[in-house]
């Protein structure tokens, strides 16, 4: 999985579960990855 798609996958399931107030799909929103681990090769 690349970083892109990592990022899709956290924003769903944060969007999901409720850990975005007011989620909106009439709004963009911003994700910005920090901390990526280099796990065999891969982030």
């Amino acid at each position: 999985m690349n970083a892109a798609e990592a990022a899709k996958l956290t924003f769903n399931d944060a969007k999901d579960t409720g850990y975005i107030p007011d989620y909106s799909d009439s709004v963009e929103y911003t994700m910005t990855l920090v901390d990526i681990a280099d796990i065999d090769g891969d982030e």
